[in-house]
């Protein structure tokens, strides 16, 4: 590869990187891919939840939501634990928040099939970090901050 090529997707996964504890729910999204990734495949559950997600918030674009997806994707590929282990920073504080964001993912990564002995693995981590203590600093909100509903 050419190396102006090589540096712009270093530089691309540094600010990837750099974004991995900034964000509001939509970048939470990050926990249905994550989920979906231990099943080899997204299931449509994965993507009505999306959905839902976007309809819940009129405020938002369809493009502005696609590329949030995209990009926590990728932030997933980058780093995988650091993605999963920054989910309470990036959702409300509250805990009635917290709790209605886990049981909409568990709803939604149990919706259509039984999930894998990985998957499980991966929910029930989630909904563990999901729901933990509340009583925490405010987190670092990205530029989309949106509350949520």
């Amino acid at each position: 590869m050419l190396p102006f090529v090589l540096a712009a997707a270093e530089k691309e996964k540094l600010r990837l990187k750099g974004r991995i504890a900034e964000g509001n729910v939509f970048d939470a999204a990050r926990v249905l891919v994550y989920v979906g990734k231990a099943q080899h495949r997204v299931e449509d559950s994965t993507f009505e939840g999306l959905r839902k997600l976007l309809l819940a918030h009129p405020e938002v674009s369809e493009l502005e939501f696609k590329a949030a997806v995209r990009e926590q994707w990728a932030i997933l590929a980058i780093d995988e634990r650091a993605a999963i282990e920054a989910l309470p920073q990036l959702l409300p504080a509250d805990a009635t928040s917290r709790r209605a964001f886990a049981d909409f993912v568990q709803a939604t990564a149990t919706a259509t099939s039984k999930l894998n002995a990985d998957g499980k693995r991966r929910l029930s981590k989630v909904l563990h970090l999901l729901t933990a203590d509340t009583t925490r600093s405010e987190p670092t909100r990205g530029k989309r901050q949106v509350a949520a509903k």
